[in-house]
């Protein structure tokens, strides 16, 4: 089910044409973007996907704005995806997968997709929904402070489900970073081009 959905979003994102022409296929480099509440594994899985899949770049958005420290977030964050395109571009030119981890709105998404899409490289969003049982939770190295227990609260009505949705509140961050290379890499050997 997982592989029909994703090939149904390659067809939204680049049409069917270029998708059954195969054009994806031939592509070395991919571009997987993390989305999700906070606390629902991104940056964890954006680590191991970094480590597993080879020749790729770990881009946290919220490192970017870190940068700005001094600026309020509503404020940089539209500085840190411009820095984050940026970046995704000059890692593609050089042969390099991208992981882009960030709670994407809609509007944020759809800016980030449109200006990297020229890059011609397969994008391959992906929404991280734990239930919120597990976002309450301590999990991994993070703790969980009132101040991301608010925020959390805050995001869930706000972050877009984009793309592939997983549930991995019952899954490690291995298990799940080890779900998304197998429905990538079956997707891009063209093993699933046959669902449709």
């Amino acid at each position: 089910m997982q592989e029909r959905q994703a090939l149904l979003l390659l067809c939204q994102l680049y049409g069917s044409s270029y998708i059954f022409g195969c054009s994806f296929l031939k592509k070395k480099e991919l571009i997987i973007i993390l989305n999700g509440i906070p606390n629902a594994g991104k940056s964890t899985i954006a680590k191991i996907l970094t480590r597993d899949i080879p020749n790729t770049a770990n881009l946290e958005i919220d490192y970017l704005v870190a940068m700005l420290y001094w600026m309020p977030v509503r404020d940089s964050m539209m500085i840190s995806i411009d820095n984050a395109i940026s970046l995704t571009r000059n890692f593609v030119l050089e042969g390099l997968n991208v992981v882009i981890a960030y709670p994407f709105t809609h509007s944020t998404f759809n800016y980030l997709v449109e200006r990297i899409k020229p890059l011609k490289t397969p994008i391959w969003p992906i929404t991280l929904c734990p239930s919120m049982a597990t976002l309450r939770r301590n999990r991994g190295t993070r703790e969980l402070w009132p101040s991301l227990e608010e925020r959390i609260e805050y995001l869930q009505h706000k972050i877009a489900p984009l793309g592939l949705l997983i549930d991995n509140s019952f899954e490690s961050a291995e298990e799940t970073a080890r779900r998304i290379t197998e429905i990538l890499f079956g997707c891009q050997a063209g093993k699933i081009l046959s669902v449709v």
